[in-house]
């Protein structure tokens, strides 16, 4: 019986993946320079993400941590002036990520019930101020119209 191909030997023999690979340990080693240059507890909340034209792209765990990095960038910027590691980097972008954010769906509209429709109109028979009785004939109304057609909650 064969074995398969182990991970290290499939990487050797496509051309990209190992090119993919060889990308992923320098920015891997870039992000460990990046952080050499900034100082805890800062560094522990940023990533090197790309370098690429000049541009350094750092991602950081929230809006605070943006902020923070934002003032070090003059500093940041020099020091990797002096760090051959690095291409020339003449920019650096700070791209925050909410950390513990959950995604949520927007919320189903939820639409009156057509039993509120009569509740509402059957309320109206014992109402004796005619604009307060027509007022809310015409929210039953409303809530009928928007009825048509929607699903039954």
């Amino acid at each position: 019986m064969e074995l398969p191909p182990t991970v290290s030997r499939v990487f050797t023999k496509s051309k990209r993946l190992r090119q993919l690979k060889d990308q992923t340990d320098l920015l891997r080693k870039l992000d460990g320079r990046l952080k050499r240059h900034v100082k805890p507890p800062l560094s522990e909340h940023t990533t090197l993400a790309t370098v690429s034209d000049g541009c350094l792209v750092a991602h950081v765990d929230g809006p605070t941590w943006a902020a923070r990095l934002r003032y070090k960038i003059p500093e940041i910027l020099a020091a990797l002036a002096e760090d051959d590691q690095f291409e020339p980097i003449r920019s650096i972008r700070i791209r925050s990520l909410s950390q513990g954010r959950v995604l949520t769906p927007p919320r189903a509209r939820r639409y009156p019930s057509t039993s509120s429709a009569c509740d509402l109109e059957a309320a109206t028979e014992t109402i004796e101020n005619i604009e307060v009785r027509d007022a809310l004939l015409r929210l039953a109304g409303h809530f009928r119209e928007q009825r048509k057609g929607k699903p039954r909650s």
